[in-house]
């Protein structure tokens, strides 16, 4: 049997020491091997004992058969331990007159080798009948977890299983809350045990996954040299660990759905991209044929829009995994972000820089709180992500297609200035004289530069007719 395999479905001694039926025993040498596996007892009471044991077991015995041989007592606890057994239960009423040797304990301590002393009126069968049923339930267990594991190979490879249902399985395989973060599509999966969300139930989401991330066991996502996320196990129930073999099956299978998502992801994502930057950049020769396939993507050109151009100037590594995971998180928390405000979300990577494009229906006042809201929010997204060094230009609100195009200049303006401040987020409105210089109706611009700048002293003198 594989020493990982036993390992998991194994108890310690000291988890059978936890059991009902050892309530009344009395762990008196040896605590320095607690941690040895049981993998069944023994009860040979013979003076050719050593025949029949074998590693891992449990000894009980009342010593009938050497108790009047001192040479045999004195090698019994060594014999043992030479052997690999994992303890010994000595029940020294009958035949040692109620005391244990004081050198039995002394060996016990010196080899690490748990002595455990019975009370009187325990019986073997009883014993024996328990710890065998301990060992049967986990076996069952890790039958019914390699069941489940081998079920969501199957539906990962055959059905499409998401990252959602995966965090589930592992939830219920370790009875912990389960944090599943692909580094490649920029997506994270969080589970929760129903005790572990009520704890953390009034704590903002970036809080939630700090406590998850700096108190969880996590283990790195990776298919031959790439790496693809991370999954962090949460407050698992340690009788329900996990065994190493089932394991390394899940993190296999992990990355398959983070590569299934990116293969959708890129084959849509690269087509939308294309198709923006070309909307941008390109002469627009036909505006109708334009708006039907921006349609397509789920892009309506009338709409009111919003362009965010977005960089990270913090440095990045194949050594250090925390830039790439802090933008997974970041980007996950732009898209919800700025959907619970009602608005349409596209981000796409182009030439070193995220271009975010927020919109939504001129008849739908969506944007109203959205630019006061902004600053504060790129501010707080650079404390909670710090290696990320972010900076983002935003441009103002534009209608239609030749509105979206004006915006991408205003945000990539916006951008520069931000990198050349050294400011977190900068506006277009921020931009000064600079705006009269590129804006796409400089009369119009013009008037609401004026009236931004000088506008309360010329209502001042109105007031004051002068």
């Amino acid at each position: 049997m594989n020493s990982q395999m036993t390992h998991f479905y194994s108890p310690t001694v000291k988890e059978l020491l936890q059991l009902p039926i050892f309530h009344n025993c009395k762990l008196i040498a040896g605590s320095g091997g607690l941690d040895h596996l049981v993998t069944g007892t023994n009860q040979t009471d013979d003076a050719n004992y050593l025949s029949w044991v074998s590693a891992g077991e449990l000894m009980i015995s009342t010593l009938s058969s050497i108790c009047n041989d001192p040479l045999q007592m004195k090698a019994y606890i060594p014999n043992l331990a030479s052997k690999n057994l994992s303890g010994f239960c000595i029940k020294a009423h009958n035949y040692l007159n109620g005391i244990v040797p004081t050198y039995m304990i002394q060996q016990a301590n010196e080899l690490n080798f748990p002595l455990i002393e019975l009370p009187t009126d325990a019986q073997f069968s009883l014993i024996n009948t328990a710890i065998a049923d301990e060992l049967t339930n986990r076996r069952t267990m890790m039958l019914r977890n390699t069941l489940q594991v081998n079920q969501m190979l199957t539906q990962t490879i055959t059905e499409g299983a998401n990252l959602d249902k995966i965090a589930q399985t592992i939830s219920a395989l370790s009875e912990g809350s389960i944090l599943i973060v692909d580094t490649i599509n920029d997506l994270h999966s969080l589970y929760l045990r129903e005790s572990d969300e009520e704890e953390l139930k009034n704590l903002p989401e970036p809080m939630k996954l700090n406590i998850i991330i700096s108190q969880a066991e996590h283990f790195e996502l990776k298919s031959g040299q790439s790496s693809y996320g991370y999954l962090y196990v949460y407050k698992p129930n340690s009788k329900a660990k996990i065994p190493p073999e089932l394991m390394r099956q899940i993190l296999a299978a992990v990355p398959l759905v983070i590569t299934r998502e990116q293969s959708l992801r890129q084959s849509s994502s690269s087509m939308f991209a294309s198709f923006l930057f070309h909307l941008l950049t390109d002469p627009i020769r036909d505006e109708q044929e334009e708006t039907a396939r921006a349609a397509e993507f789920g892009l309506t050109l009338q709409d009111n829009h919003m362009l965010l151009h977005l960089r990270f100037l913090g440095s990045s590594n194949h050594v250090d995994y925390s830039h790439s995971f802090q933008s997974t998180l970041l980007l996950g928390r732009l898209r919800s972000t700025f959907t619970k405000l009602s608005l349409n979300v596209h981000i796409v990577d182009y030439n070193r820089k995220l271009v975010i494009l927020l919109s939504a229906p001129s008849k739908v006042d969506s944007f109203q709180n959205v630019r006061s809201y902004l600053p504060d929010l790129f501010r707080s997204f650079d404390m909670e992500y710090p290696n990320l060094k972010l900076v983002c230009g935003s441009s103002c609100i534009h209608a239609g297609l030749n509105g979206l195009i004006q915006a991408n200049k205003e945000a990539e303006m916006s951008l520069k200035t931000s990198i050349a401040l050294s400011k977190i987020f900068v506006c277009y409105e921020e931009l000064g004289l600079m705006r009269l210089i590129h804006a796409a109706d400089p009369d119009a611009e013009c008037i609401s530069f004026i009236s931004e700048t000088i506008g309360p002293l010329i209502e001042n003198d109105k007031a004051k007719h002068s």
